[in-house]
């Protein structure tokens, strides 16, 4: 049997206009719950950064604070670093000028002496060295005023003979760091007058220009002995 509605026309209006309302607000309400639901979903991340941000700034504040503690010992950790430094740039520098002058009074000829000696880490400008006299054999080996980056020293004195100066340069060629030997200058101040302290006279003299190695041997070479070694010219 089909099912027949007994209920007048104006009833059956009426009842399809409530249930029209009824979705209307159902569906209005189910609107509004899913606003509160995104709103409350958006205020939660908006506090949860809020209190990121917080926290990552006290942080921020926490090392500042410990940096500010540590200045001093960084401070103090640079200036020992720049003293090591400097300690190191003189240690490099440093040469054995004792040494040296040791060494050279066992190779000088029993004939000659020294009158000068000037000596410099750094180098020495070679118009130090300025020939004079007459009567003898001179040699320029170095352009004047030029200098050396490394240790140097010049040395004038007096010997007997040329073959004195030419033995002498071969001894001091082979001293401790020594890597060049460069004659200046080798003349007869006087060939009538006898030498003295003031003047070689009748000897020559020497000018010589020594040029050591920049850095220090990697194996200390030995002291030597109180004698010249054979093998520079010892027993002469």
């Amino acid at each position: 049997m089909r099912p027949v509605n007994l209920l007048p026309d104006k009833r059956r209006r009426a009842r399809k206009g409530d249930g029209r309302r009824a979705q209307m607000v159902v569906a209005a309400l189910a609107l509004l719950v899913l606003m509160v639901a995104v709103y409350t979903l958006a205020a939660r991340q908006v506090n949860e950064r809020r209190a990121k941000a917080e926290q990552v700034r006290q942080e921020a504040q926490q090392l500042q604070a410990q940096q500010a503690q540590l200045g001093a010992f960084g401070q103090f950790a640079r200036l020992r670093q720049a003293r090591e430094q400097a300690v190191k740039q003189l240690a490099q520098q440093r040469f054995d000028w004792e040494r040296f002058l040791r060494e050279v009074s066992l190779v000088m000829p029993a004939s000659g002496w020294l009158t000068e000696a000037q000596a410099s880490v750094t180098g020495l400008s070679s118009s130090t060295a300025s020939p004079g006299g007459s009567g003898g054999a001179s040699g320029a080996a170095t352009p004047a005023g030029q200098a050396s980056s490394g240790p140097e020293a010049n040395l004038s004195g007096c010997l007997r003979t040329q073959s004195d100066v030419a033995r002498l340069m071969v001894r001091l060629r082979q001293l401790h760091r020594v890597k060049d030997v460069e004659l200046t200058s080798s003349e007869q101040e006087n060939p009538d007058e006898a030498p003295s302290s003031q003047s070689c006279g009748r000897f020559y003299k020497f000018q010589v220009r020594l040029l050591f190695d920049p850095a220090p041997a990697a194996v200390e070479a030995p002291q030597g002995s109180s004698k010249v070694p054979a093998k520079l010219g010892g027993g002469s």
